[in-house]
């Protein structure tokens, strides 16, 4: 997979580079990269079909006879995917750790950064929060050029900080003024030479942190995504990068790729890249390592168009993130819907995070009551609610879902309970889920319930 040796060598060469080569690699990097897909894709797409069955034939290796068929046949559906790493703690969140290209001491770098480079947006996120609450203690480590004591922070990434920094007086004093104005639009003053910031993932309802830092630290800046990966597998490309919301074109020779259609009036088959509809939604199942074969994902994508032959896709939700606790299954998505249309009847509030439990989760804690759901969530601008307020994200859950409405009139599923938590308990929440994974909004975990539960203020 030459596009792929190809990735691997320049993330080498750019991680090796010094600082302003490093800059000068990505930018350049980027600015072909539409292009070099494009013509890639324009010579795959030809014959989606073959090129499918060319990278499953790698995928089983040499001497191995029959096509698809035979190979569905002899391997059923598999398991859900396992995840892409263990779960780890994390230390507590820094800048400094996060963010240790991005404040590159180098002379010829400073203020001369023009792609601000992210795993996930939350990640981003959690970063400038700190930004704005350590930023007196940050500018003193720039300016004497020595880290002060991080408890949680590993020796060795702490070595690996350290050998990044030497005194920057001047770049101190200008963080210092520019984090005095305010943070409306900080990213950009800081970094006046920013062209983008590019994230793994903006998708589904990462899109909240994405939409949180362009109306604020982020302001004036575009966002891009690049690829769409599933299962530790890269699966798409996104050729355009000047839309809001990203679009993929899956890649035939990148993966073996089979769809579940979503709503199958019977026990679904799965259909491959070349028999896609336009506006259906699937399930994605995928055969990307020899020896792991077709495994769910979890992931539900919409089909929106074609390129040429190659299906181009919108990832809608995570099935694993589906509430339901009558058979009701309340999708991700349209949860997240309910849930921005009820904070528009509340007003003077901005969601900031929210995460959902089902009360079986709860235990005995829940009281002898019907089975509900509880929200938690993190809001600015309001410091409480009435319980008419609350009652509005269960009125309006009544509304955009019949069937749940017809199980809350008949008793069956009890009335939502909502609960505001404290500033930066989602922060805290995403240190415990360990190394950087897309934010759950239904927890399954006591554990992370505990954590959430401790936070809540109201």
């Amino acid at each position: 997979m030459l596009v792929a040796v190809v990735a691997v060598a320049v993330a080498v060469a750019v991680a090796m580079a010094v600082p302003a080569l490093r800059h000068r690699l990505v930018r350049s990097a980027l600015r072909r990269a539409g292009g070099r897909y494009r013509r890639r894709l324009e010579a795959l797409d030809s014959d989606v079909r073959l090129s499918q069955e060319r990278r499953l034939r790698r995928l089983r290796g040499t001497g191995t006879a029959g096509g698809w068929e035979e190979f569905q046949e002899r391997h059923p559906l598999g398991q859900p995917c396992l995840d892409e790493a263990p779960r780890i703690p994390l230390p507590p969140l820094r800048l400094w750790a996060l963010l240790p290209g991005c404040w590159d001491t180098d002379p010829r770098l400073q203020r001369a950064l023009h792609v601000l480079e992210a795993g996930l947006a939350a990640e981003l996120h959690d970063a400038l929060v700190t930004l704005r609450t350590e930023w007196p203690r940050l500018a003193q480590e720039l300016e004497l050029g020595r880290l002060s004591p991080q408890p949680g922070l590993p020796e060795e990434l702490r070595e690996q900080l350290q050998a990044l920094l030497s005194p920057a007086a001047a770049r101190a004093a200008e963080l210092r003024a520019e984090c005095a104005r305010g943070f409306e639009g900080i990213v950009l003053r800081l970094w006046p030479q920013l062209e983008v910031v590019v994230v793994r993932m903006m998708y589904g309802t990462e899109r909240l942190y994405c939409d949180s830092l362009r109306q604020a630290d982020c302001q004036g800046l575009p966002f891009y995504c690049p690829f769409y990966q599933a299962a530790g597998a890269l699966l798409g490309v996104n050729l355009w990068p000047a839309e809001p919301a990203p679009r993929f074109v899956l890649c035939p020779d990148w993966a073996f790729c089979e769809f579940l259609p979503c709503l199958a009036s019977k026990e679904p088959r799965t259909v491959l890249l070349d028999e896609l509809w336009e506006g259906r939604e699937y399930g994605l199942v995928v055969t990307a390592q020899p020896g792991e074969y077709r495994c769910r994902t979890g992931e539900v994508l919409k089909v929106i168009g074609f390129h040429k032959q190659c299906p181009v896709v919108e990832p809608v939700r995570r099935e694993s993130q589906t509430l339901s606790v009558r058979g009701e299954s309340i999708p991700e998505e349209q949860f997240c819907q309910s849930l921005c249309r009820t904070l528009s009847l509340w007003p003077g509030a901005h969601l900031i995070d929210y995460v959902c439990v089902e009360s079986s989760l709860l235990g005995d804690s829940s009281g002898p009551c019907a089975p509900h759901y509880e929200v938690f969530m993190e809001l600015q601008g309001l410091r409480d609610l009435s319980e008419v307020q609350r009652y509005k994200l269960d009125q309006c859950l009544q509304e955009d879902f019949p069937i749940y409405k017809s199980f809350r009139f008949k008793g069956s599923i009890g009335p939502l309970r909502l609960h505001l938590v404290r500033p930066r308990s989602f922060t805290q929440l995403r240190e415990a889920l360990g190394s950087p994974v897309p934010m759950p909004r239904v927890l399954h975990e006591e554990q992370l319930l505990q954590l959430i539960q401790g936070a809540v203020i109201s």
